[in-house]
């Protein structure tokens, strides 16, 4: 889209407020702004020019992008943490079984792999109880 030359700092307000006005996720603001910055390509005086002009919704904007980074940066860390945990538990799991049924059929560490943690969960219950290698897999057997 052309923007008449003394027009790109509204046209960029315009942007900015219509994108508020219709997006409401937080991490999606933040990659259409990234998207709206990069095409708008104002240089530095229009920037300035825009957050004069538009010192309010300017304010908004940047207030929100900040918000979304820093709830993206927030669960990103809560994931890696959930992965991590998982990736503990099947690593003690997978040692268990070594120890309880020694060497384990070539399937078992892909099935571990490819577990779920609840799967996971409920296989370290029934490795207490079980009797044989098949019993730790069996559904239910918890």
């Amino acid at each position: 889209m052309r923007v008449p030359e003394g027009r790109r700092v509204d046209a960029y307000a315009d942007a900015v407020r219509g994108l508020a006005e219709v997006e409401t996720d937080g991490e999606k603001r933040a990659k259409y702004m990234e998207f709206i910055d990069t095409y708008a390509g104002l240089d530095e005086d229009e920037y300035r020019r825009y957050e004069r002009d538009y010192a309010e919704e300017s304010k908004t904007m940047a207030g929100m992008i900040q918000r979304a980074r820093d709830e993206g940066r927030h669960e990103g860390l809560e994931r890696g943490v959930r992965q991590g945990r998982v990736q503990g538990e099947r690593a003690v799991l997978e040692r268990l079984l070594r120890r309880r049924f020694g060497v384990l059929p070539a399937g078992v560490a892909e099935r571990l792999r490819r577990a779920s943690a609840g799967e996971i969960e409920a296989w370290a219950d029934n490795i207490l109880d079980a009797d044989t290698l098949d019993d730790v897999f069996r559904p239910g057997s918890a």
